[in-house]
């Protein structure tokens, strides 16, 4: 199966679209979206999960009769039937991936951003390389990523080390990176090489 990546803008669709696509979601999910108080956040939340339902569709999944399971960190799989997937939204954007192997995906708007930050996120090796806000946010997403195809909380972003080296990252881990900017948002995926 070929991995399935999909982004999509929560301004391309009506409040109608919205209700519509929140009464079909799975109830759990509804009630977590239904708390959420900012507006957007519900649109971006609504969105992901419709993502996740047209990605199944293409793998003649019925999103209907799936099992959402949660690892001990919170991340969500689809039990039985070895699909992965992991939702990612900022601002305007809700996008996700989907694959048969561990996956996370990070999407962030490219701003200016702090060099402050650096020390708490990157080893001594990864800010000789940082030298614009797209390299900063290329390892910023590149980590976050890691962490969410782990499922694991990101409590030590410095325990994993990216490399931008002209335009190559490396890495010591057996993963697989695949980085995109669309629209002034930068997006990195990695998934398990295993």
């Amino acid at each position: 199966m070929r991995d399935i990546f999909k982004i999509d803008n929560i301004n391309n669709y009506n409040n109608d679209f919205y209700e519509r696509v929140l009464k079909i979601i799975k109830k759990e999910k509804q009630e977590k979206i239904k708390k959420l108080v900012n507006q957007d956040d519900k649109k971006r939340s609504i969105l992901g999960e419709y993502l996740l339902i047209e990605s199944l569709k293409e793998l003649k999944i019925d999103y209907d009769k799936i099992n959402i399971k949660y690892n001990k960190n919170n991340k969500p799989y689809i039990e039985n039937n070895n699909i992965f997937y992991n939702i990612s939204h900022k601002g305007i954007y809700s996008c996700i991936i989907v694959s048969t192997k561990e996956v996370g995906i990070d999407i962030e708007e490219i701003k200016e951003f702090n060099k402050d930050i650096l020390k708490y996120i990157s080893s001594e090796n990864e800010k000789r390389y940082i030298n614009n806000n797209i390299d900063y946010y290329k390892l910023y997403t590149l980590k976050e990523a890691y962490f969410k195809m782990l499922g694991e909380d990101l409590f030590n972003l410095k325990s994993i080390e990216f490399i931008l080296n002209n335009r190559e990252i490396i890495t010591k881990e057996n993963i697989k990176i695949k980085t995109k900017i669309i629209n002034n948002y930068f997006i990195s995926i990695i998934k398990s090489a295993n």
